[in-house]
């Protein structure tokens, strides 16, 4: 495996370990801040991650893009592992990626 792929692969499961640990604590604190008086459905607007949470989200993008050059139980594994960074932040795109995830073990 060429050291481009090595570093890919390790880049991706660095990113699926670490977003499922920071997202639900950031999400948490978020929704711990004191409520204000109820807000219409109009006003309610999603809370702005942080710089480190972007670039989180950047890394995680990158590694589904590489990870199609990957074997197709690598590609598989990477997109498995991104679905559960995805679950709390965006539901659906955590359902694609494990939906992707299992078309990928099929392989060609």
């Amino acid at each position: 495996m060429s050291k481009v792929v090595k570093s890919s692969v390790v880049l991706a499961l660095c990113v699926a370990v670490f977003l499922p640990i920071s997202f639900p604590v950031w999400l948490s604190a978020q929704s711990s801040s004191k409520p204000s008086k109820p807000a219409s459905r109009s006003k309610i607007v999603a809370p702005k991650p942080t710089p480190e949470q972007e670039r989180g989200l950047l890394l995680l993008k990158a590694a589904e893009g590489e990870s199609a050059g990957l074997q197709p139980d690598m590609h598989a594994f990477v997109e498995w592992r991104a679905s559960y960074a995805y679950t709390k932040l965006d539901p659906k795109q955590a359902e694609k990626l494990s939906q992707e995830a299992f078309t990928a073990t099929q392989g060609d």
